[in-house]
């Protein structure tokens, strides 16, 4: 089956038609060509690499349908999610088969980047754009999977190395909250509007009215883990895969904040996505993991030197998330989280 690009789009437009067979052909039209799947070569099958000419018609070609069809898969799952507020759950077979085609066109821009009209960080900021909906659809473990490539391609981006920062495990820890002293103020500007076509949506697009705090020292010591239970298989199981996404090796160069806001984002959605993951299971190694270099907090603390405003509605964000989750489970630990005082 060989479908159209008027189809393929009409189709996630259409989001119930949306199903493993258009994935299938998403992925062999835009993807394949520059990453075969390897499953369908037979033994001894060699594969031809196309010379620097076929690699620029391909990708003359093929960019622009990539783009159309992440946008329209970003858009079809935020109508998604504001169809679940109103009416019955929605497929989950049809947001994972948007989901598919929108990281599938994702992989297949990194390999065209070099050819195309993108600017730097124009892929990491649409793969944050896609996240925030897997999120708020509750695709908690594919948004994490998806946090992964994120982050790896963020490092790789801006130029820092993430090989040494590996999660270990100690009996003791302590989480240190600094928080900025500011007076709340009012009618705060979010920024300028989302600019619409190939990226739809600001990271950490907060709302109008933000929490303010007053910013003393915060310093909780979370309870041996000796006194916890055991972990389960498949707790350390997530922990390995997943435990790293909590940080990123500060850098203090870097001076955009637009660089530092993607970066908060992807961190942001990862609390986000570890809160609510098979009902807050895993909260109780939310302390442990904030703890470690290159945390929100840090990054929260440098942009702060970049634009403080823009700080404060982070470090409120964070305040909010880390008190919804404190709700569901209150013996974590997590609650010295969202404890400020005056």
């Amino acid at each position: 089956m060989t479908l159209t690009p008027i189809v393929i789009l009409s189709s996630l437009k259409n989001y119930t038609q949306c199903n493993d067979e258009l994935v299938t052909e998403i992925r062999s039209t835009v993807l394949e060509p520059f990453q075969p799947d390897l499953s369908r070569i037979q033994a001894g099958q060699r594969i031809a690499k196309p010379s620097r000419t076929e690699f620029k018609a391909m990708t003359t070609k093929l960019a622009p349908l990539a783009m159309r069809i992440v946008n329209q898969s970003i858009e079809s799952l935020r109508i998604l999610k504001q169809k679940d507020k109103k009416e019955s759950p929605v497929n989950r077979t049809t947001v994972r088969c948007l989901i598919d085609a929108a990281s599938s066109s994702i992989s297949a821009l990194k390999h065209m980047s070099a050819s195309t009209t993108l600017k730097p960080l124009d892929i990491e900021k649409t793969m944050s754009n896609l996240i925030c909906k897997i999120v708020d659809l509750g695709e908690y473990t594919r948004a994490l999977d998806e946090l992964v490539k994120l982050r790896t391609s963020l490092a790789h981006s801006v130029n820092i190395t993430t090989e040494n920062t590996r999660v270990t495990t100690t009996s003791t820890t302590s989480v240190i909250t600094d928080m900025t002293s500011m007076k709340p103020k009012e009618h705060l500007s979010t920024g300028s509007p989302p600019r619409r076509g190939f990226l739809t949506e600001s990271p950490n697009r907060l709302s109008d009215t933000e929490m303010m705090f007053q910013s003393p020292v915060v310093t909780r010591t979370i309870p041996s883990t000796e006194l916890l239970p055991a972990n389960s298989p498949w707790e350390d199981n997530m922990l390995q895969k997943y435990g790293d996404l909590f940080t990123l090796p500060l850098d203090k160069t870097i001076n955009d904040t637009t660089t530092v806001l993607l970066i908060l984002a992807y961190q942001m959605n990862t609390i986000r996505s570890w809160t609510d993951v098979a009902e807050g299971s895993l909260l109780r190694h939310m302390p442990k993991l904030m703890d470690r270099a290159g945390n929100f907090l840090d990054w929260c603390q440098h942009l702060k030197t970049l634009d403080s405003a823009l700080a404060q509605k982070q470090f409120g964000a964070l305040h909010r998330q880390m008190c919804k989750a404190a709700s569901k489970s209150p013996l974590t630990g997590i609650c010295e989280l969202c404890i400020f005082r005056d």
